[in-house]
């Protein structure tokens, strides 16, 4: 007969015994899914330690950010941020693990947002109905050095990064 569904209920047993068994084996087998991400990390091969100052007009700048971009496609670019005196090292992956040996042109960059909103105020401004639909006040951007220097291509400065120790001084003029 069609759609004619008997269906019959039976107690199930459980042995405990075998659920247990059952349960570890399951527990055990996810325990060795979890660690299998939770292995040492992985260093990247090859890189060398690169340093160096940045100066603007003679004078050490604090917070600028710079950038090694290489000259080959498809490999990795590198990055470091001047402290108080000037200083960076270059960061690839790991921080101050260096860039891979080859080519680069390098931008250099300290740009400083004031003004704006902060949180609370954002949040406030975003519930007044009046403001539906609308951008709130953007931040005053700052640009602290030429704005030559914000990119590889036109900063006229460039390295090779070789095998061992590197420094790159960055002399920054008008």
């Amino acid at each position: 007969m069609i759609g004619d569904y008997r269906f019959e209920t039976r107690p199930v047993k459980v042995n405990i015994n075998e659920w247990s068994s059952c349960t570890v084996f399951l527990c055990v087998g996810l325990w060795f899914v979890g660690i299998a991400g939770c292995g040492p990390r992985t260093r990247l091969e090859g890189l060398a330690p690169v340093e160096g100052t940045v100066t603007f007009r003679g004078k050490p700048i604090e917070g600028a950010s710079v950038v090694f971009v290489p000259a080959v496609a498809g490999k990795r670019a590198a990055v470091g941020t001047t402290d108080a005196t000037g200083r960076f090292r270059l960061t690839t992956k790991d921080p101050g693990d260096g860039a891979l040996p080859g080519a680069y042109a390098i931008a250099v960059s300290k740009t400083e947002a004031s003004g704006g909103l902060s949180a609370a105020e954002a949040e406030q401004w975003s519930r007044n109905r009046e403001n539906f639909g609308k951008y709130p006040p953007p931040p005053k951007i700052t640009e602290h050095l030429p704005e030559k220097y914000k990119a590889a291509n036109t900063s006229g400065f460039q390295a090779t990064v070789t095998g061992g120790r590197n420094t790159v001084n960055l002399a920054l003029e008008e």
